[in-house]
């Protein structure tokens, strides 16, 4: 019964991140100033930041694949834009996002169908923490975007 009780509340922390993220603010309100990064990022940076958040937000399945349909489009761009360091702690963040996709894909984008993907996505979202706040820090002080 406790552990069924903590993947129970493991399971709603991680859909909690997924709501967060898609409840996130998406446009920057500032003008970025650091380059073809900051302004690649500019519609999908909160998105990418939050993706790991926990928060009791609720969202609709069709803000979830909105929110994470645009991250993953502008992936390309993004990787492209990205070097040295900051393409380090970008690479695997999207890494993680991309499963967490695939994951909601898997489960209808329904955060209630997500305890079979519980597992590996809470593992992979405290392995990216140190890469979310290293792109937090670079998206508010080099971009200027509010995240």
């Amino acid at each position: 019964m406790n552990a069924m009780r903590t993947a129970s509340l493991g399971l709603a922390a991680v859909c909690a991140a997924a709501a967060a993220a898609a409840a996130a603010p998406t446009r920057a309100a500032a003008a970025p100033s650091g380059g073809s990064l900051c302004s690649v990022a500019r519609g999908v940076a909160a998105d990418i930041v939050h993706s790991t958040s926990f928060a009791s937000n609720r969202v609709t399945p069709t803000k979830l694949r909105i929110v994470y349909t645009k991250v993953v489009a502008a992936e390309p761009a993004l990787r492209s834009a990205a070097s040295g360091g900051i393409k380090a702690d970008l690479t695997p963040v999207l890494g993680w996002i991309n499963v967490l996709v695939g994951d909601l894909k898997k489960a209808g984008w329904q955060t209630s169908r997500m305890l079979p993907y519980y597992h590996s996505l809470a593992t992979g979202a405290e392995r990216i923490t140190p890469q979310i706040t290293a792109l937090r820090t670079y998206f508010r002080s080099t971009c200027k975007l509010p995240v």
